[in-house]
């Protein structure tokens, strides 16, 4: 009966540090300062101009108007998650300076508040590729191929999130 155990428990044991080591890779905040960083990212990717990666000759008309239409979309996207992470910078201040929580407690909340934060670059990484999907309704398609090859170099240079994105 021992070996029958030893012999499910090793591989157990080994299968659990392969899953702890792939969720700290992925976990990409661990500090009020990185939320801060990419706040900042955030604020300059929905500044960004998004048609100065392409020939403004390329679109007219209503390919033009779509393009602008889905640019201000994934803009509003954008400021959204800054929203999100600066409204988690506050609720971390809460947390930390309180005087009702345990030790124990503020480290499970600042935890959970972390994880929201991955969550929420997480979810803008989708947003990405969903809009780099959706605006090759509006280009010709060297023109599609030119900004998608600058725009993921663009947006995987300011390292949102742990996650590449990377549509074909």
């Amino acid at each position: 009966m021992k070996s029958i155990s030893k012999f499910f428990i090793i591989p157990i044991c080994i299968l659990a540090l392969f899953v702890g080591f792939a969720l700290n890779a992925k976990a990409v905040i661990n500090s009020q300062y990185e939320i801060q960083y990419k706040i900042e990212k955030l604020k300059e990717l929905s500044s960004f101009d998004y048609i100065s990666l392409i020939n403004k000759n390329d679109l007219i008309g209503y390919r033009l108007e779509g393009f602008n239409m889905s640019c201000r979309y994934y803009m509003n996207n954008v400021i959204a998650t800054t929203n999100v992470l600066e409204n988690i910078i506050k609720q971390l201040d809460i947390v930390n300076n309180s005087t009702d929580y345990s030790n124990t407690e503020k480290t499970m909340q600042t935890s959970k508040l972390y994880q929201d934060a991955n969550t929420a670059l997480n979810d803008l990484d989708i947003k990405t590729m969903n809009y780099l999907i959706e605006i090759r309704n509006y280009m010709p398609t060297m023109t599609y191929q030119r900004y998608l090859k600058k725009f993921q170099e663009y947006y995987n240079d300011l390292g949102l999130s742990g996650s590449i994105v990377d549509v074909k």
